[in-house]
């Protein structure tokens, strides 16, 4: 059978084309379902295998679990709720009432910090934040510095949602650096500034992203 030979270039060009249109066409769709970068970075904090997460769907869960919760409270979002039960000391029942490791109250205590510095559930624009410090900040926390898929995710789901300027030594994940070495390609080839759009579409072209 035989095979046909794609130019890297044009290759490199719809990938960036498929990824840049992907961006642009969800943008206002994941604003109004995530709603603020924290929640973004908390999807991402549900996700980690390590304190229970279960993938995507369950993480989407939680997060409208959450909603429904602080709809019933008196507080505006999430993190100012996740924040209250820690003062009140019991953020440890609620992540059980979640069905995640108890370990997961560490990485939320660290975001609730994180959030007091930078206002992340305040915010629906992240372009006069310092990328390079949050990037930094975030891959100090353990469950994202031992995870080499959910930071980068993030990073890019930050660029793509949120206007985050892309951090200077951003990598892409590795489920994506796999997808792109079956088409001959590696990040090598792309700019650094166009890693995100990469990142999305890998993540259309692949399941498994």
């Amino acid at each position: 059978m035989s095979t046909v030979q794609v130019d890297k270039g044009l290759l490199k060009k719809l990938i960036l084309k498929l990824g840049k249109t992907e961006a642009e066409r969800s943008v206002h769709i994941w604003r109004e379902i995530i709603q603020n970068p924290f929640n973004n970075i908390l999807i991402g904090a549900f996700n980690i295998v390590k304190f229970g997460g279960k993938g995507d769907h369950y993480a989407f869960k939680t997060l409208y679990d959450l909603k429904y919760r602080i709809a019933k409270s008196n507080v505006s979002t999430i993190a100012e709720f996740i924040e209250k039960r820690i003062n009140s000391r019991d953020l440890d029942e609620l992540i059980k009432e979640l069905g995640f490791a108890q370990e997961l109250g560490k990485i939320l205590e660290k975001l609730i910090d994180l959030n007091k510095r930078y206002n992340l559930d305040k915010k629906t624009d992240l372009c006069e934040i310092d990328a390079n410090e949050l990037y930094t900040e975030l891959k100090d926390i353990e469950g994202f510095s031992e995870d080499g898929t959910i930071l980068p995710w993030i990073i890019c789901d930050l660029v793509r949602i949120w206007n985050l300027k892309v951090p200077k030594d951003l990598k892409l994940s590795e489920k994506v650096i796999k997808e792109l070495e079956k088409l001959g390609l590696s990040p090598n080839d792309f700019d650094l500034k166009e890693y995100p759009y990469v990142d999305s579409a890998m993540f259309i072209l692949s399941k498994d992203c």
